[in-house]
Formats: C-alpha cells, structure tokens, sequence
C-alpha cells in the first residue's frame, strides 16, 4: 500500500526547487550578521531561521493547499488531516551563528502519520540528500549513498549530539559509557540532521542524540533507512519520528546494539 502512495506523492521535481531557493537565502544570511533570541535554555532562534521558514511554508502552501504544515519555528497550519510536512528551516542554528558551516535545511513530507518523502540540504557544501519509504532510493545530489560496514564498537566513529551542557553530557556517559569508551573516536556534534545524513553516507558509523526533535531527525532518519541504517529512539525502542532522541547506525552496529 505504501510503495503506491510513493507512485503519486512522490515531489521531489516541486520540493527539490523550493529546498534549493531556501538554502540560498540561508547561504546568503550566514555570510552577513544575524540578530538571534533565546527561545528556552540553550535553545537559539535566528532570523535566518524565521526568513527560511517563511519562504518554505509560502512555497509550500501554494503548490500544495491542502496539505498541513509543522514547523518549528511557527504555529501547526492544519491541512487535510493525512498530508504534513514537517519542517527545521535551520538545523544547526548555534553552528550557523558562530560561522561553523554545518547546518542543514530540512524537509520531509508525513502521509497518515509515516515520513514517505525526505530532503536534508547543506547549502555551504551544496550537498542534497533525498530518501524516500521506497528501499535504496538514499542520493546524495543525485547519487546512491550506503551506510559503512564497520561492525565493532572499537572501529566505530560515533557522533554524539551534546554542547557544553554538563547534566546532559553525565546522561550519555551514564547511558553510553561503554559505547564512548570503546568507540573508535567520540565526536560531540550538535546538528543531528546532518549527523544522521554522515551515517548514511558512511562518514560516520553511529549517531547518539537524547535531545533531538521531530523537525530535524524525522526526514533524515528516512534517508538512513533508505540507506540500509538501522534507526531507533533513544532507549533502542521502536523507532517513532514523533518522539525526542535518536540512535541512528549503520545496519551492522545496529545488530551489535540489537543483542546487547
């Protein structure tokens, strides 16, 4: 049933041009100086991110009426009741405010409550993931991207999605202590799209984040899927886009951490 939805949802010829004019409104705003607000403790919010927004949510809007859409940055607008698109205009706002070009823009699209179609876009790199509900359609501009096949925790680069924020630091090595350990290289990495998107494509083997939203780990979370990754919440239950916190590795760790 869903292999048809994908046949006549599929919109990656409409929604790539939109995702593509946001970046380059991004691009444009990370190289000149952006006032920012403190939305919650260690939560920034940029006027980058509010101009992305707009521009995503207007072209949205008019070549798809009917759909919802929910952003993170502004108020749900309901749709037809099946149809979301789920958006992050800035994933990565604290990198793109302090020059860091590691921020994404991210777009995925949810037919009756399953991400069906996903699009992460690095407008520095000019680097376009896309994944789809359909197996192996994980590109990156275009070109098929896997996950590495690394199978050992002590061979493994593994992201972890902390800042300088003690009690949250205590609360992954409380949770994975061994893992950080044993791991090959411990890398802090506080943009989870992207980070997701590095398994993927192999650069990165496993990715940890408690702290992770819907906006920005749903559409990404599809395109390591769609790359043979292995994809949980945080407390390695069933996966589930709505909730906070992701383990995302590739198919082989994922079978590491499946047993124990």
């Amino acid at each position: 049933m869903l292999a048809g939805k994908i046949m006549t949802l599929q919109t990656d010829h409409i929604t790539g041009p939109i995702i593509l004019a946001a970046g380059r409104v991004a691009v444009r705003l990370f190289k000149s100086a952006v006032s920012h607000t403190e939305k919650e403790r260690y939560e920034l919010v940029s006027d980058a991110d509010r101009s992305v927004n707009s521009l995503l949510i207007e072209a949205l809007r008019r070549e798809f009426p009917a759909f919802g859409v929910y952003s993170e940055e502004s108020e749900e607008i309901e749709g037809d009741g099946k149809h979301r698109w789920i958006i992050d205009p800035l994933d990565g706002t604290a990198y793109f405010l302090c020059g860091v070009p590691y921020f994404s823009v991210c777009l995925s699209l949810e037919v009756g409550g399953e991400i069906i179609e996903a699009f992460v876009f690095n407008p520095v790199s000019d680097e376009l993931y896309y994944g789809s509900a359909d197996p192996t359609t994980a590109t990156l501009n275009g070109k098929p991207i896997r996950c590495s096949s690394v199978d050992l925790i002590g061979e493994a680069k593994v992201g972890v999605g902390f800042s300088a924020n003690k009690p949250k630091i205590d609360k992954y090595f409380a949770d994975w202590g061994d893992t950080l350990s044993s791991c090959q290289k411990g890398i802090p990495l506080i943009a989870p799209a992207l980070s997701i998107c590095s398994v993927a494509r192999g650069r990165l083997d496993m990715f940890i984040d408690n702290g992770s939203s819907m906006e920005g780990h749903a559409g990404a979370a599809l395109i390591l899927l769609a790359a043979g990754g292995f994809v949980r919440n945080y407390d390695l239950t069933e996966w589930d886009h709505r909730t906070k916190g992701i383990v995302a590795a590739n198919h082989a760790l994922g079978n590491v951490l499946e047993k124990g």
